[in-house]
């Protein structure tokens, strides 16, 4: 669901904003990452890591041209830029409770994501196609009726997105902070501004390589603070039955007569 809720606001707010828009605001993800890590006390954050994740969503920001309206990036772009905050909110909260729930539970495969985030992709996009359609044979003639290119793009969508991106994500999201984990979504501007300026003739101006330089600093500085620091310890509270039970055997005592 987290993901697959992501998945359709990010179609959706792709379609009225526009790709550059889109592409730009993910990189807001960590910084919400890393707001509600904060707050449910997952992770800790210093002054230098602050600095550098504030550096990235700057630049993000600054890419998104709010100041011009951007209104030849997409049609409705006001409520494009609604949907993508909803996406960005959501998938951070997803991450973030993800990341606590598989937190010390032991060594989950890559497979089990795998198969979960597609299935669950599969399942949950073809019951809404049955709920909009109010009919499941309109729904099986609408599928029929769609043009091969179409399914293509389902295919991609699906599988290099769901299969690849979100299953990989979960995966590290266990095993690494959710901030770090999300960090690396902001090299989606880098591809989606360069892709849009050369597809859709997007505008380009010299600050835009700026605030590109801004994403990829701010990247590397929290991936250099994450490397420098020292592990943390985790304690595990035991009941009293685990206690006894993984407590060392006393010492056995060799009793002899002493005459």
């Amino acid at each position: 669901v987290g993901v697959t809720l992501a998945q359709w606001l990010v179609l959706e707010g792709n379609n009225r904003a526009g790709a550059a828009i889109t592409a730009a605001m993910q990189p807001v993800i960590p910084v919400l990452s890393a707001i509600f890590s904060f707050f449910l006390g997952v992770e800790s954050f210093t002054a230098a890591k602050c600095i550098a994740v504030s550096i990235a969503t700057l630049g993000a920001l600054g890419l998104t041209h709010i100041d011009e309206g951007a209104s030849h990036r997409g049609k409705e772009t006001a409520t494009g830029i609604l949907a993508l905050a909803a996406q960005v909110t959501s998938y951070a909260t997803f991450l973030v409770g993800m990341g606590r729930l598989l937190r010390g539970r032991g060594n989950v495969s890559l497979r089990a994501f795998v198969f979960a985030t597609l299935s669950g992709w599969v399942v949950i996009a073809f019951a809404n196609m049955i709920i909009c359609l109010n009919d499941i044979n309109a729904t099986v003639q609408w599928m029929k009726a769609a043009p091969p290119l179409a399914w293509l793009g389902a295919v991609y969508a699906g599988v290099f997105v769901s299969f690849v991106a979100h299953s990989s994500q979960n995966y590290c999201v266990a095993r690494a902070s959710s901030t770090t984990v999300a960090l690396f979504g902001t090299i989606q501007p880098l591809v989606g501004v360069v892709l849009a300026v050369l597809i859709f003739n997007d505008p380009w101006e010299l600050r835009d390589g700026a605030f590109m330089l801004m994403i990829v600093g701010g990247v590397v500085g929290v991936v250099l603070v994450d490397a420098r620091a020292k592990p943390e310890l985790e304690f595990k509270e035991l009941s009293p039955n685990e206690s006894e039970a993984n407590a060392a055997p006393a010492p056995e005592v060799e009793l002899t007569n002493v005459l």
